[in-house]
């Protein structure tokens, strides 16, 4: 029967052979998660937009807040070194 011949993966490197029914049920399982994970991804970054901002989401208000957070951090690590090299052997 067709539907329970077992096929090999279309996934690079995948050695599962699956067959038709399967492949079908996976595909709708891993479909669902992706929705629910991508929803509750949306919903975090909602949230932390609005710690952030202290309002409603502006994605152009927390750009220019992470930018400026982003300018301050390498400002604040970095380390500024004025060094003179001279040869030994030469008349300075």
């Amino acid at each position: 029967m067709l539907w329970r011949e077992r096929h090999a993966s279309r996934v690079a490197g995948s050695e599962v052979k699956l067959s038709i029914a399967d492949a079908a049920l996976n595909g709708d399982a891993y479909g669902f998660q992706a929705c629910a994970l991508l929803a509750a991804q949306a919903e975090t970054i909602r949230a932390l937009a609005a710690a952030i901002t202290g309002s409603e989401f502006d994605a152009d208000e927390l750009i220019a807040r992470i930018s400026e957070t982003v300018r301050t951090t390498i400002a604040d690590a970095t380390v500024q070194v004025d060094v003179n090299v001279a040869r030994r052997d030469a008349n300075v």
